[in-house]
């Protein structure tokens, strides 16, 4: 059963996109960010009872069939029967989401946040969101909060703040999430190239902090060493400009001295 309701809630997310236009014609419903796709879906109830476990496998089976009218109705009856559960808020919260009431999703999400602080369903789906309804700084705000406090490395928090930083052309501060997936992570190889992207798109400066043209054809961290080396080549060209200069002088003076000395 366990296996059949994990099938049915992987399947829930797609399944909805077909239907939310029919159901919700009014609502203009954003499309779904693949890479949140694992947030917004139906989680099984642990240990809160048959009835409710009942409850959310029907709604599970609903949202896949399109129902989400009727799931909302089922997952209700399961929170009413697991109050204390935060899988059932997070359930409310994801098929609202579907349908396109994301302000009513976000009142679930909170529920379930309140009842489990450290819960990252909720943190995460929160987040996004806030993003969704053109609130990045709360979004930054939670997704931070959660980092700082409950796991700072966890991999799904640090990916979505790193792409919410991108999203917001702060370069810098996605560079870092990347910096740090990359060592929680260091397998995964969309981190070095997510970081590289982030790279290409920072301001060049030298060490006084100031703007510096960046090369032509030379993106990122190449760039960015040149910019770094460009001060040093810069004092290197001058000191050697001074010292053939000074070798000038000395060989006027030498010259000058030995017609004095012919005189």
């Amino acid at each position: 059963v366990f296996n059949a309701f994990e099938r049915i809630a992987s399947l829930s997310a797609s399944a909805c996109g077909g239907c939310q236009k029919d159901l919700h014609p009014q609502r203009q419903h954003k499309q779904q960010d693949p890479s949140l796709a694992h947030i917004f879906v139906i989680k099984p109830l642990a240990e809160c009872g048959m009835e409710a476990a009942r409850a959310t496998q029907r709604g599970a089976r609903l949202v896949h069939e399109g129902r989400l009218e009727e799931a909302l109705r089922e997952l209700h009856d399961a929170r009413q029967l697991a109050p204390g559960s935060p899988a059932a808020y997070c359930n409310l919260g994801c098929v609202n989401h579907m349908i396109g009431d994301d302000s009513q999703a976000l009142h679930w999400y909170r529920e379930a946040w309140r009842l489990h602080p450290r819960g990252e369903t909720a943190v995460l789906a929160q987040a996004a969101l806030e993003q969704r309804r053109g609130f990045p700084d709360e979004a930054q705000r939670i997704l931070v909060g959660f980092l700082q406090e409950v796991d700072s490395s966890h991999v799904g928090a640090l990916k979505q703040l790193g792409r919410l930083h991108m999203r917001e052309e702060q370069w810098s501060k996605a560079a870092g999430c990347y910096h740090k997936l990359i060592a929680v992570d260091p397998t995964n190889d969309e981190w070095p190239a997510q970081l590289q992207l982030c790279l290409n798109h920072l301001p060049v400066k030298n060490d006084f902090g100031e703007p510096v043209q960046n090369p032509a054809g030379l993106p990122g961290m190449f760039a960015l060493a040149f910019s770094f080396a460009e001060p040093m080549l810069r004092s290197s060209a001058g000191a050697g400009e001074h010292g053939q200069q000074e070798a000038s002088l000395s060989g006027r003076g030498g010259g000058g001295g030995g017609g004095g000395g012919g005189g």
